[in-house]
């Protein structure tokens, strides 16, 4: 299957075949509290790819080291204001290292520019760990590589003394 960038400015990368597969570039830590369930929601702008996610898509995350699929079971209306977002969506769910719900409103508007937002509005996409491909991580360290004592045999084969 092609990959190629969607988006280069949002780091996202999906496939020719109707966008179901993606893979969304989610940095640590909020990528390994998705992974143990803690972190339930992603907060984007409401534009572009993530305008077209729907709920009971399959999505892909990765942190650049691991890709993780994931279900999405619910994407929200588009909130025109970090506030009215938060009055709807737990804080916790969002950003659960953070302490407070205005650290977490500072961190959305880190993310996502004003003018985006007045724009186009906010949406929480709900994310289970496991979606319809098994929820399988993979590592890109972890690639196994042949050896040349993996290709020998032992015993007599055709050639051998």
């Amino acid at each position: 299957e092609v990959l190629y960038n969607y988006n280069y400015k949002y780091n996202i990368i999906i496939s020719e075949e109707k966008a179901r597969e993606s893979a969304i570039l989610i940095s640590e830590p909020w990528f390994s509290q998705i992974k143990s369930g803690k972190k339930k929601f992603e907060v984007r702008g409401n534009y572009g790819f993530f305008s077209r996610i729907k709920k009971g898509s399959t999505v892909k995350i990765t942190n650049k080291e691991e890709i993780m699929s994931c279900l999405v079971t619910d994407v929200s209306k588009p909130f025109s204001s970090v506030d009215d977002l938060l009055n709807e969506v737990k804080w916790e769910d969002i950003y659960p290292d953070k302490e407070s719900k205005e650290d977490v409103s500072e961190q959305i508007k880190k993310l996502v520019k004003a003018e985006d937002i007045e724009k186009s509005g906010l949406i929480a996409i709900e994310l289970e760990h496991g979606g319809k491909s098994g929820g399988r991580v993979r590592s890109k360290s972890k690639t196994k590589k042949k050896t040349k004592s993996r290709s020998r045999s032992k015993g007599k084969g055709k050639g051998r003394k």
